[in-house]
C-alpha cells in the first residue's frame, strides 16, 4: 500500500524525463531522481517507526503538511546529514504547519 502512495513521485519526476528523451543527461537525470525517491521511501519508514504509525499513515502525515515539497527543495542538503536529524527536521516542520505527531 505505501508504495502505491509513491506514484505521485513517479509521476512529477518519471514521466517528465521519458517525455525528454533528447537530452543527453537522461541517465544521470534518471539515477538522480531514483537516488531521491529511494532516500524519501527511507525518511518516510524511519519517520513511521519514530512515531509508532504504519508507513501509509507517515506518508499520508507527510504529504499533508507539505513535508515532501521541503524534502524536494533541500535535497541536496538533506541526504548528506543523519536520518535522525532530518526527521525531526520534519516533525517540527509538519507540526508548524499544524501537524500533531
Amino acid at each position: 500500500m505505501f508504495f502505491l502512495c509513491l506514484s505521485w513521485f513517479i509521476d512529477r519526476f518519471c514521466v517528465p524525463l521519458q517525455q525528454k528523451r533528447t537530452n543527453k543527461r537522461n541517465k544521470y537525470m534518471a539515477a538522480s531522481v531514483l537516488n531521491k525517491i529511494e532516500y524519501l521511501i527511507m525518511l518516510v519508514t524511519a519517520f513511521a517507526s519514530r512515531n509508532k504509525v504504519s508507513e501509509t499513515q507517515a506518508y499520508r502525515y507527510l504529504s499533508q503538511y507539505g513535508a515532501f515539497a521541503l524534502c524536494d527543495k533541500h535535497y541536496g542538503i538533506m541526504h548528506t546529514l543523519s536520518i535522525e536529524e532530518n526527521i525531526q527536521t520534519l516533525q517540527a516542520y509538519c507540526q508548524r504547519k499544524g501537524g500533531t505527531l
